[in-house]
């Protein structure tokens, strides 16, 4: 299970690669989920860092906005062919946070 770490790492695709090479059946991702990227509907990510913030304003705690498709299409191509997709919301200090979990099988 990969849940809210992949935004956080600047190769995620490497990363989600080295954890397939470990795992017979099942990888789950869980992440934030963002409606403005699933409209395009198209396998993309987002570049979130502003490489020009104000100063004391900076934030490079988070690279990477993702589409659910993106991780679709990479699992497929990792070999995880079968993909169920849930979208639900987490609370956090009185916030709902959108999210998805995405569940692939080898088989």
């Amino acid at each position: 299970m990969v849940s809210n770490v992949l935004l956080h790492n600047r190769d995620p695709l490497k990363i989600l690669h080295e954890c397939s090479k470990l795992v017979d059946d099942k990888i789950i991702v869980v992440d934030s989920y963002y409606q403005d990227l699933e409209s395009v509907g198209r396998p993309i990510v987002q570049f979130l860092p502003n490489p020009a913030p104000e100063p004391g304003r900076e934030e490079w705690n988070m690279w990477w906005g993702f589409s659910t498709g993106f991780f679709e299409s990479a699992l497929r191509i990792l070999g995880f062919p079968k993909i169920t997709k849930h979208v639900f919301a987490a609370r956090c200090g009185g916030y709902s946070w959108p999210l998805f979990r995405i569940v692939a099988s080898r088989v």
